[in-house]
């Protein structure tokens, strides 16, 4: 395998509202799938811990970072040698602030975070929303940048994380089934546009709330679908090449003639 070959893994699963422990015990099970299958770097959905509708708990359910969630998958990193990308509710050290956070841990531990900036529907009420200048998060000598659900139908973002320099972008969503055609259009364009993989990880199934989407996706730098889970609970994986980019971004030049 070559520096420019790297072996991801996009988690898709149904995380049931307001059960943690089921829900962390599940992301664990497939985390280690993924790893099994040589994966170094993982994607979780948006809230999987928790369940995404669980408002009326929001507050009991968040953790700090490091917290026991992040310390818990920080050990299955130790344990497979790999980085894994999720998202949870951020308890802040402002008293009654939360945030809709995905984090990053390696074996050396956490290794950034990204607070969603875009809020849909009623998350307005339940987060506040993070900073417009979205960091790059590195991990096992890759930058990172990532996108929270509908925050993947914002061009502009993941256009300054691309001239930024990020390697990859990664999108943690609990996409719902009636909207699944904006995942679908926008992680490609998001690829194709900006000349890079998308790895997106979405919630799957349905609760007494919501239906949610599936289709979690490996995408290449040409807008193709690589592969996309077709199971509610599933670790998809595959080896990619980041070398593919360079080469797209000459064949589409998009960036060199950005004005």
């Amino acid at each position: 395998m070559t520096t420019s070959q790297l072996t991801v893994a996009a988690i898709q699963m149904k995380a049931t509202p307001f059960t943690k422990e089921t829900n962390l015990q599940k992301a664990e099970q497939l985390i280690e799938q993924a790893a099994r299958q040589h994966a170094s770097l993982i994607v979780l959905p948006e809230l999987f811990s928790t369940g995404y509708a669980v408002a009326v708990q929001d507050q009991a359910l968040s953790e700090p970072i490091p917290g026991p969630t992040t310390t818990r998958l920080h050990t299955i990193c130790q344990r497979f040698n790999i980085t894994v990308a999720g998202g949870i509710i951020e308890q802040s050290s402002v008293a009654g602030v939360l945030y809709n956070t995905t984090v990053v841990i390696s074996p050396e531990g956490v290794t950034g975070k990204y607070r969603k900036t875009y809020l849909w529907g009623d998350e307005k009420n339940r987060f506040r929303a993070g900073t417009h200048t979205q960091p790059l998060l590195e991990a096992a000598s890759l930058k990172l940048g990532t996108q929270i659900c509908y925050e993947i139908g914002f061009p502009e973002p993941a256009r300054a994380l691309t001239t930024a320099g990020i390697d990859l972008l990664l999108v943690n969503a609990a996409f719902s089934q009636k909207r699944i055609y904006a995942w679908d259009i926008a992680t490609r364009a998001r690829a194709l546009e900006n000349g890079l993989f998308v790895i997106g990880s979405n919630q799957a199934g349905t609760d007494d709330f919501s239906a949610f989407g599936g289709q979690s996706r490996i995408v290449n730098p040409q807008g193709q679908v690589v592969v996309e889970a077709t199971a509610e609970d599933q670790a998809i994986v595959t080896e990619i090449d980041l070398s593919e980019t360079p080469l797209q971004r000459q064949d589409l030049p998009y960036l060199r003639d950005l004005k």
